[in-house]
């Protein structure tokens, strides 16, 4: 893939190639080089091409509608601070650059390099591997490459690689990549995307998602986690706020929070209530579901059916869909089955418990005691 940049105030300038690779995510360079292509078609491109050998020059700090662009051709390592007043800066060098800046737009080519920016700035490296330190306002797309993403601020980031991001602020993280290890630190932060074994990590605050990829780790800790878990064999586990997730997977696994836990079931899965009691709502596939802890459980099965187990000690009501429910109850439990669609079977383990199933219409089979201690069914 090509990227063509302007490489001049007017049409019969010379432009710039860019191999890009694969491109960019969200195909900021493209977009870029189309805008630019307008404004020098109307002759408003202000343009300056340099080596990097010496200081780079001052911008010409054009007003809307021109625009000024520097294309930076260093052959060797560059460090530099962008001045002022250039709206587009090309890193179209054989060699790594170092470039700080502030409301600037940058595009790398694949080197690879180190971008520092802040105010309203976008940085879009097209390959390599890369290190962006951004805040303000900002605009992240990334080619292939291992990249380090440091945000704080509000804005986007799209990664195609393997890339650690830590995000504070509120941030769309894109998350297509494989193996992406992402840090929602602090602040209002959604994570999106169809990646694979990518970890998740939120912080404090809260944390959206809407994956449906395959076997990615989701870690609340503090953060309040809301949102979608699709595509298959993911896993979210325990934090210590709310948790208010719809399943459409399959076989992915939530472990509820110390917090309140609730699980809109349209797919299939294993949910483990934790100790904030556990509200969950079943689908067309069938959930495995244990019971929180000494909490208070309230599940609705749908039409996949459900398995609940009761935990110790835990006080738990089961509503009955079109499927089959069966229930297992826990030493101590104390379970309510009700139902006047499918009916269901309710089995009692060790220690003493509860299994009531006396405001249900629906055929309820019975078994209990097996494992010593007094079965109470009403």
């Amino acid at each position: 893939m090509a990227v063509t940049i302007p490489g001049g105030p007017t049409s019969v300038s010379p432009n710039i190639t860019l191999s890009l690779g694969t491109g960019d995510v969200l195909h900021l360079a493209q977009q870029i080089g189309a805008l630019l292509a307008t404004v020098q078609g109307a002759s408003n491109l202000t343009f300056n091409s340099v080596d990097g050998s010496s200081a780079l020059p001052p911008g010409p700090g054009v007003a809307s509608p021109s625009a000024s662009e520097l294309v930076i051709g260093n052959g060797s390592p560059l460090a530099a601070s962008i001045p002022g007043g250039w709206t587009y800066v090309v890193a179209d060098g054989t060699a790594p650059v170092t470039l700080t800046g502030t409301n600037v737009d940058l595009i790398p080519g694949t080197v690879g390099g180190v971008f520092n920016v802040s105010g309203n700035s976008t940085v879009a490296p097209n390959g390599g591997n890369n290190t962006v330190d951004a805040s303000g306002t900002y605009l992240l797309s990334f080619g292939p490459g291992s990249n380090v993403i440091i945000a704080d601020g509000v804005g986007t980031i799209a990664s195609d690689g393997a890339s650690t991001v830590v995000a504070s602020g509120s941030n769309l993280i894109d998350a297509d990549g494989i193996g992406d290890v992402i840090s929602a630190a602090i602040g209002s932060n959604t994570v999106e995307g169809v990646g694979s074994s990518n970890t998740v990590i939120g912080g404090s605050g809260n944390l959206t998602i809407n994956i449906t990829g395959t076997g990615n780790v989701i870690q609340p800790n503090g953060a309040a986690l809301t949102g979608t878990l699709g595509g298959s064999n993911n896993l979210v586990y325990p934090g210590t706020s709310s948790v208010d997730v719809t399943t459409t997977g399959t076989n992915d696994t939530v472990v509820g929070s110390s917090g309140p836990t609730t699980i809109d079931a349209t797919g299939s899965g294993v949910i483990f209530g934790g100790t904030g009691g556990l509200s969950f709502v079943g689908g067309a596939g069938t959930s495995t579901i244990l019971g929180g802890a000494s909490s208070t459980n309230e599940i609705t099965g749908g039409s996949g059916g459900v398995v609940f187990s009761a935990n110790l000690g835990s006080t738990s009501t089961v509503t009955g869909g079109t499927g089959t429910t069966t229930i297992f109850g826990g030493s101590g439990s104390m379970v309510t089955f009700n139902s006047s669609l499918a009916g269901g079977f309710m089995v009692a383990s060790g220690g003493n418990e509860t299994l009531n199933a006396g405001l249900s219409s629906a055929p309820v089979t019975f078994s209990g005691g097996a494992l010593g201690g007094n079965v109470s069914i009403p």
